[in-house]
């Protein structure tokens, strides 16, 4: 069981309205209490892009395009999942998968237990950054015609709302016309390729995610930083840049 209604005063005075015309029917002296709903106050404060969907146990419970306060009904404790998203919509409330050859969506997500064991309870949302730009500046020899064009691929194809965690699937994307893309969060040990691909097919591959993790790169962090990286094409090496790097590094093609 599961409403929603905008809270317009601050959580807890809309908890206390609304929860106050929801428990109505039980508030008769001595009455079983243990079927009656549990009334969460959901704070959206500083959201850093809207609009931003609110799930309550995988279910749709809100939207919010401001600041503001979401009131939830859900079926009365131990406790319910929560979770917030913006930029991509998950495809069953549960994990937001993206579809092979596209990049990753611009990803804002949240997810949290709250207590709801009794009439009420509250919860602030935190939308974290789950995406980052990879930003590629190729560098070719005197001279150099070919046509080519420069992918990513990873064993990373998305973010799961219910765990709090990457997914796990095939993931492919070209960067566009000025060498740039977006890529998911990703497990510090998954596998994470460039490829530079020309008409005939992929001429060489780099393992950037080896270069990020010799690097310092930090894929549990809270928000992802940005990625720049020098692709130099006459020399076949790969140099990452940019302040979110420990040290440089340089990697040969891998053959």
């Amino acid at each position: 069981m599961m409403r929603f209604a905008a809270g317009r005063r601050g959580c807890a005075a809309a908890a206390v309205l609304y929860g106050s015309l929801v428990w109505a029917s039980c508030d008769v002296v001595k009455e079983d209490r243990r079927d009656c709903p549990c009334t969460l106050a959901v704070e959206m404060r500083a959201l850093p892009v809207s609009p931003v969907r609110l799930f309550a146990n995988g279910l749709p419970a809100g939207e919010a395009l401001r600041d503001t306060c979401l009131t939830v009904l859900v079926s009365k404790g131990p406790r319910a999942l929560l979770a917030a998203v913006s930029g991509a919509l998950p495809a069953d409330g549960t994990a937001v998968r993206i579809p092979y050859g596209s990049e990753a969506p611009p990803l804002y997500a949240w997810q949290a237990w709250a207590d709801c064991s009794g009439d009420t309870g509250a919860a602030t949302v935190r939308l974290r950054r789950h995406y980052c730009t990879l930003a590629l500046e190729p560098v070719s020899p005197p001279g150099w015609a070919q046509p080519f064009k420069v992918s990513v691929r990873g064993s990373v194809d998305g973010w799961s709302l219910s765990a709090g965690e990457p997914t796990d699937g095939p993931f492919q994307c070209t960067l566009d016309a000025g060498f740039r893309c977006r890529l998911p969060r990703q497990r510090p040990e998954s596998e994470l390729w460039l490829d530079v691909v020309m008409p005939e097919g992929v001429v060489r591959s780099f393992p950037l995610g080896e270069a990020l993790a010799r690097s310092g790169y930090d894929w549990t962090a809270p928000d992802l930083a940005d990625i720049g990286l020098l692709l130099d094409l006459s020399v076949s090496e790969l140099r990452l840049s940019g302040g979110s790097f420990r040290e440089p590094v340089t990697l040969p093609l891998e053959i």
